[in-house]
């Protein structure tokens, strides 16, 4: 009798150390209001008293799934990088979507599409946003619509869908406005202006941006920079570059952001290039140069070069252009390489959350086998006062026999986990390799495109110069400007060899009308007379299988 207690008062002890190392479930719940509460004005602090809750992966369902959303929404407002995995918002999203809460699963989707949205997973991300615009539809989550139909709307923006990304920030309009948001609104009549200015639409794009200046008045702001920067870029496309300068100026002294000023100054010094303005021109692309990223300075970098061309500086142009590559490469392997981390990053915190959720497994299959346990030992107890000794004995050798049973099967639970574990690892590493491969292959694609086009211009420019004929061109050249019609033209030169016999000389002919050169260039070009040229155009016909009454250059234009 006295170790059947012994062992009843050492299980007692043991649940009561399981239930001390659990974070209190009334504190937990006040950080967690706490924290939601001071969410949109101080994100920090919001931050902050979240990393006050101890063992989070200890928390029950309910307040474990509030956990993940609030974190989530914290570090996106506080604009951190740890969005780049999903394991934190999918434990939202799974606890959310069957419930009862439409607004807290409404907010699970947004940041899950976020999330998606920031991996490149541009499909799977308009599907959460399609879904949190589902739960929401009915509710007074004003604001929080508001920046969903915002980030849907950048979604199809990016995807060049410009006419749907109009409409969805109509419906930002709407939201903000419900939601008494001004700041909100001129950011959604900035996007409005963008959208309607890459459909040329620039009367609707200019209404929409003096619209959004007016509700900004008098104070310094990014956003009205960025709208002061669409009215300029219109006036461009317009020809009233004085204006656009005007609009350009304006958008450098409201903003207070260093860098975004350097953008403005490679859209002034453009605005210059093309007036003619060479010596204002090229000191605006010096000060892109001076502090902004490599990306910009690489542009600017690249305006130079087209600035010294203009001059006939050829050798500083020809310095411009080797810098300015040089950066793009830099910028390249940057992006490579942060791809690279992010993609090892999600693999170390889905192998941590698979960890913590076998922790807990184990740790819940502990405390019911304990619990198992006790039970039959009470039982044992009263078996004891109740029955006789023979009876005793066979109720313990059924325990003991139980307890066997139990340890055979905690033991193959135990080898299952395992091997699932094992076969996932194995294949979030092909995944990964895959991965890995279509990024080299893709960015050594995009370095061939763009080596090709730049050659290819080269020599179209010394053709267009007459500074190079044909007869001079060597094999290289000619093969880089049929690369390069293939590439801009749809396969242009493939087709023709595919449809027709053709030389050397015909494909040169055509391509050389195909981008617009005129007889006159043309004699040049071939070092021969007017009839030569009109002599190589009747062969050509001839190998096209054209009516000689039908214009060459037309059946070229539209081939």
């Amino acid at each position: 009798m006295r170790k059947q207690l012994y062992l009843i008062s050492v299980l007692a002890w043991m649940l009561g150390l399981f239930f001390a190392c659990s974070p209190s479930a009334d504190k937990v719940d006040v950080l967690l209001v706490h924290a939601e509460e001071c969410m949109e004005i101080h994100p920090d602090s919001a931050l902050r008293l979240l990393k006050q809750i101890p063992h989070p992966d200890r928390l029950h369902e309910s307040q474990q799934a509030d956990y993940a959303l609030l974190l989530t929404q914290a570090q996106d407002k506080n604009y951190m990088d740890s969005l780049q995995s999903d394991s934190l918002i999918r434990i939202a999203v799974d606890y959310y979507q069957d419930g009862d809460d439409k607004v807290k699963a409404g907010k699970a989707f947004f940041y899950y599409g976020r999330v998606l949205s920031n991996r490149d997973k541009y499909t799977e991300a308009m599907a959460a946003y399609l879904s949190a615009q589902a739960l929401l539809a009915e509710s007074s989550e004003y604001k929080l619509q508001g920046l969903l139909a915002e980030d849907i709307g950048m979604l199809n923006y990016g995807q060049r869908m410009y006419d749907a990304s109009i409409l969805n920030f109509k419906k930002t309009v709407d939201c903000y406005k419900l939601a008494e948001d001004t700041l909100g609104i001129v950011y959604a009549y900035r996007n409005l202006a963008r959208g309607y200015m890459m459909t040329e639409s620039n009367d609707s794009a200019r209404w929409y941006a003096n619209e959004g200046l007016k509700l900004l008045p008098d104070i310094k702001h990014r956003v009205r920079s960025s709208l002061f920067q669409i009215l300029g870029m219109i006036a461009e496309k317009s020809k009233d570059y004085e204006t656009a300068i005007d609009f350009l100026k304006k958008a450098l002294l409201n903003d207070p952001n260093t860098l975004s000023q350097y953008n403005y100054y490679i859209s002034l010094g453009k605005v210059y290039l093309i007036m003619g303005r060479l010596d204002e021109a090229e000191q605006d692309f010096k000060n892109a140069i001076k502090g902004g990223k490599s990306y910009t300075q690489a542009g600017a970098y690249n305006y130079l070069f087209e600035l010294e061309k203009v001059r006939g500086n050829y050798e500083r142009a020809i310095f411009y252009k080797e810098l300015s590559d040089s950066l793009l490469n830099i910028v390249h392997n940057e992006n490579l390489q942060q791809q690279l981390l992010t993609l090892q990053k999600k693999y170390e915190n889905e192998k941590l959350r698979m960890e913590n959720e076998q922790i807990k497994l184990e740790k819940r299959s502990q405390f019911y086998l304990i619990l198992l346990v006790a039970v039959l030992m009470v039982i044992s107890v009263v078996a004891i006062r109740t029955k006789y000794r023979r009876s005793f004995q066979r109720n313990m050798d059924i325990i003991r026999k139980n307890q066997e049973e139990i340890k055979k099967y905690a033991f193959r639970i135990d080898g299952y986990n395992r091997k699932s574990e094992q076969e996932q690892l194995a294949k979030k590493k092909k995944i990964a390799d895959l991965n890995a491969k279509i990024l080299l292959l893709a960015a050594e694609n995009k370095e061939l495109r763009e080596n090709t086009c730049i050659k290819a211009s080269c020599i179209l420019e010394q053709l267009n110069k007459g500074d190079l004929i044909v007869q001079r061109m060597t094999l290289e050249e000619k093969q880089s400007l049929f690369d390069f019609m293939d590439l801009i033209f749809a396969n242009f030169i493939s087709r023709l060899n595919a449809n027709y016999t053709m030389t050397k000389t015909d494909l040169i002919l055509s391509s050389l009308l195909k981008v617009g050169f005129t007889t006159k260039q043309l004699m040049f070009i071939f070092d021969c007379e007017r009839n030569s040229v009109y002599r190589m155009k009747l062969r050509l016909k001839e190998h096209l299988c054209i009516d000689k009454e039908k214009s060459l250059e037309e059946f070229i234009l539209f081939f």
